[in-house]
């Protein structure tokens, strides 16, 4: 994944508008105050060579902002309507919504002239404009809107992702089997074409089992407990369920969309529904190295022929470890958007094993369906994650104070709240004992 994967779609007030060139430019307020023999804070001294500066606060942040409208696709060749609209959206008085390619969110006011620069031949159509924003107070009247990731990523993926996935598999898996005969052909129903199917479920089960139990401190034990009470109920009704593709799409869905909804008991740093739910999607994989291969990713191997049987065989199972990759992968995204994170490097790792996964699967799938509906879900959990992580803490790097021996004082020392000393044990495996801290060695702790 690209530093591009974090960037969102700039807009004013609703209006968008793709971006050339940002500068932000942010300033501390001073006076500057020079003295006959003024006094060196520093180092206390009656004369000081140096004026003494007086911090009077933040300065204004200010956006340079150099943006375009071009004539393209999404513009339907045709820049004007797009031109026109951010034009009105500029003259309007008073603060307005800036979207901010890399900070999110902002509360501006628009400052000085706006310079439009238009071509007509050489870029086939586009205007630019040269744009100055100051960012304002949020008592100015102007409400910001913070999008709930976790809210919109939930009804894009139940009203598109899943049924892309259902629909795509459902295309590809059928049970019958064209076999020519000397007269015609037949449609038929060959009892090995099922078998192998059920085969594949039963695997697919038994793999999610495994995967969710191995670990059974990672979530809550009655919350397995469930979990694989439905599993054993789907298996008993597993040889009904291969007769269609839409039962297979229906239990696979039932049993993935379970995981997300486990009660993890703590994050550190993974959520264990991701991790649980990107193990999945090595569903079918044969690969010895691979993550998924010891808690039995592998399948029954298939018949080495090219029967018009062993084909219809390899295209079911084709279609159904795409469609558990890509429910593992829907759920996935869920989970990270809706997972508590004690810091933004932690999101960070979550966001990095998630898009490494992805990005894998997108360089070896020749299903254009699940390419194209993968790397659109991508895009858009990345840009919730983005959202998210303007929320979050950083970790600091910090050297123990003189005087602090003990986890406990120095979770008191730097939040005042000595609940956190778990917080700050964790975070550093240097940490052998919390009674013995040794002075000036450094740690990372979460900024205050």
């Amino acid at each position: 994944m690209s530093w591009k994967d974090n960037l969102l779609p700039a807009s004013y007030n609703g209006v968008p508008f793709k971006v050339d060139e940002v500068e932000t430019v942010q300033s501390r307020r001073t006076a500057i105050h020079e003295y006959p023999r003024p006094k060196d804070i520093a180092f206390e001294s009656n004369t000081s060579p140096y004026p003494y500066v007086e911090d009077l606060g933040k300065g204004p942040t200010i956006f340079h902002i150099i943006g375009f409208v071009i004539m393209d696709a999404d513009s339907d060749w045709n820049y004007f309507e797009a031109r026109d609209a951010l034009r009105n959206e500029l003259d309007k008085p008073g603060p307005g919504r800036l979207i901010h390619p890399s900070y999110g969110e902002r509360a501006v006011s628009l400052i000085n002239e706006v310079s439009i620069k238009e071509e007509f031949t050489k870029s086939g159509g586009m205007a630019t404009f040269r744009m100055e924003f100051v960012e304002v107070s949020r008592s100015t009247g102007i409400i910001v809107t913070r999008i709930d990731p976790a809210v919109e990523y939930t009804q894009i993926y139940e009203d598109t992702y899943v049924d892309i996935s259902k629909q795509t598999f459902e295309e590809n898996y059928q049970t019958m089997v064209e076999v020519p005969t000397e007269t015609k052909t037949l449609p038929v129903v060959p009892d090995v074409v099922k078998s192998t199917s059920l085969s594949d479920i039963l695997h697919m089960y038994r793999f999610a089992w495994r995967i969710v139990q191995t670990n059974p401190r990672n979530f809550v034990q009655q919350m397995i407990s469930i979990f694989v009470f439905d599993i054993r109920r789907y298996m008993n009704i597993a040889p009904t369920t291969v007769n269609t593709a839409a039962s297979v799409a229906g239990a696979i869905d039932s049993i993935i969309s379970e995981i997300p909804n486990l009660t993890p008991l703590e994050y550190k740093p993974i959520p264990p529904n991701v991790t649980s739910l990107i193990l999945l999607s090595y569903f079918g994989d044969e690969d010895t190295t691979s993550p998924g291969y010891t808690y039995g990713s592998k399948l029954d191997s298939l018949p080495n022929d090219d029967s018009v049987v062993t084909t219809k065989q390899t295209e079911n199972r084709i279609a159904f470890t795409d469609l558990v990759k890509s429910m593992a992968l829907i759920y996935a995204g869920k989970s990270m958007l809706t997972a508590t994170y004690a810091s933004y490097e932690d999101m960070a790792i979550t966001r990095d094993l998630y898009s490494n996964r992805v990005e894998s699967i997108l360089e070896t799938t020749t299903n254009d369906e699940l390419y194209s509906m993968l790397d659109d879900m991508h895009s858009l959990v990345i840009t919730g994650l983005v959202q998210l992580g303007a929320s979050l803490k950083h970790y600091v790097n910090i050297a123990i104070p003189a005087g602090i021996s003990t986890t406990l004082t120095l979770a008191y020392d730097k939040y005042e709240d000595i609940d956190r000393e778990e917080e700050i044990i964790d975070s550093n495996i240097t940490i052998t004992h919390p009674g013995f801290l040794p002075g000036g060695e450094s740690i990372r702790i979460l900024e205050e």
